[in-house]
């Protein structure tokens, strides 16, 4: 059978949610919608019993977390113990419970992904509907740290204030790219391309505002640029010290915390609320791995 696909702009639980899930084994359909509505892990998952399920609830984990469930899910729960008869919900013929490197299988074959992506969609929305402790509830996570990120009314206190054109231009390159304040002060005139900059080592193309991409080429126009877009008087190429610093007393002057790191947090922020994957937004912004820390973003602000 081939795998359920998605759209970067769709969530993984919204496809689930769809008549596609329907064309799967009723063990597999059901292991699926469990991972992405509990929001568990693999090895809760497995070892959830029989007598674990309740009514529109089960209890998950160690700890036994009580997690609330849809009554689509209880029903479906209900009626697949029914004609599955065993003391674990997910058995196989080879022993009394589903190992996890199976369910792991199962995800790939059915989704492509690893099942922590399931996991990770569920957290982003608790995250935004009960915020970060009932989330960590829920969820047995024992670190859900919320980053420091800008709001909408500062992002414009912000730009108004910067007068300077070159300051803005860091602001607005930092804020709609997410890159680093190393990748910044190294992009050259080369980087610049028609609606996007190519950003860090290796190369990611990076879509920007055209509006952004002809104030950069106003600048390297007027300054007379040849390589770094960001040079200083003493040198061809700006420090990031010295770009950190500016950023910071533009936030001192009006009340609000900012450097170059919130910039990109803001960015992840906004990725996330718009429904991006994980994935998507650890290549586009050049992140290795993004940690459980990074889903506090949605809390802060709403």
């Amino acid at each position: 059978m081939a795998k359920i696909t998605k759209q970067n702009s769709d969530s993984y639980r919204n496809i689930i949610t769809s008549k596609h899930i329907g064309t799967l084994s009723k063990r597999d359909e059901l292991l699926i919608r469990i991972l992405s509505e509990v929001g568990c892990t693999v090895s809760e998952l497995v070892n959830i019993k029989v007598e674990d399920i309740k009514t529109n609830s089960m209890f998950v984990g160690e700890q036994r977390r009580k997690v609330e469930i849809s009554t689509l899910l209880y029903e479906k729960i209900r009626k697949y113990i029914h004609t599955n008869s065993s003391e674990f919900l997910f058995s196989s013929r080879q022993s009394k419970k589903l190992n996890v490197r199976r369910v792991q299988q199962i995800i790939k074959k059915h989704l492509g992904i690893k099942p922590g992506i399931l996991r990770h969609e569920r957290i982003i929305d608790l995250a935004k509907e009960k915020g970060i402790e009932k989330t960590k509830s829920i969820t047995g996570l024992k670190g859900l740290k919320s980053k420091s990120f800008l709001k909408n009314n500062e992002i414009q206190i912000l730009k108004n204030s910067i007068k300077d054109d070159r300051h803005s231009i860091y602001f607005s390159v930092l804020l709609e790219t997410g890159c680093t304040i190393s990748e910044l002060v190294n992009i050259k005139v080369e980087d610049i391309k028609t609606s996007a900059i190519l950003i860090g080592v290796p190369k990611r193309n990076v879509s920007v505002s055209d509006e952004l991409i002809s104030r950069i080429k106003k600048l390297i126009s007027e300054e007379r640029v040849e390589e770094y877009i960001f040079k200083s008087r003493q040198s061809g190429q700006i420090s990031d010290k010295r770009v950190f610093q500016i950023l910071q007393n533009y936030g001192k002057t009006n009340s609000i915390e900012l450097n170059p790191q919130i910039l990109r947090n803001t960015k992840i922020a906004v990725m996330l609320q718009s429904g991006i994957d994980k994935a998507t937004i650890e290549r586009e912004l050049g992140i290795k791995r993004l940690e459980f820390g990074s889903y506090g973003l949605l809390n802060k602000n709403g």
